[in-house]
């Protein structure tokens, strides 16, 4: 395992719980079957070793990935996180043979997938067209907004350059 792939295990494992605890009777076979199984399901787990446990986390943790093939992640504490990919073996169970009728609920699952993604991305172009105009008529708002404002001060700057004009007796 590379230091980059280390790492970003390390980051999914911040955000799951420990789904074991290890105690006082520490590692049992059962517990390793346990584990064995829910790093199959899951592929990377979290155990927390108590405090009543007499042995050291790491050592349980070395223990474990020899028992149940799998890869030490980290170690930190009293938490181990392991990791076990998936084989291909099992993968190849999980899928489906594929028939006529298999392959005909395909077709049809694709062909609404993709009308699905049809309608969403027009959705989208609906959206940013929608998006932009409103961004134009919200420029062309405070466009005329500046100039009207801009128009009212120079009449107000004017209507008080007269006032003094004739306070004073000249045209300025």
């Amino acid at each position: 395992m590379t230091s980059k792939q280390r790492a970003y295990l390390k980051g999914l494992a911040m955000t799951i719980e420990p789904i074991f605890q290890l105690g006082k009777a520490s590692l049992t076979p059962e517990n390793t079957k346990a584990i064995n199984e829910a790093l199959e399901a899951r592929e990377l787990i979290k155990i927390h070793v108590l405090q009543n446990c007499a042995d050291n986390p790491k050592e349980i943790a070395v223990m474990i990935a020899e028992r149940t093939h799998s890869q030490v992640v980290q170690v930190i504490g009293k938490k181990i996180v392991l990791y076990k990919p998936k084989t291909k073996q099992k993968i190849k169970d999980n899928t489906k043979t594929n028939t006529k009728h298999q392959s005909k609920a395909f077709s049809k699952n694709k062909l609404k997938n993709t009308t699905k993604q049809q309608s969403k991305k027009s959705f989208k172009n609906k959206m940013k067209d929608t998006a932009e105009q409103q961004s134009k008529k919200e420029f062309k708002n405070k466009a005329k907004n500046a100039v009207s404002k801009t128009s009212r001060s120079m009449e107000a700057k004017n209507g008080s350059r007269k006032k003094n004009s004739r306070n004073y007796g000249g045209n300025i």
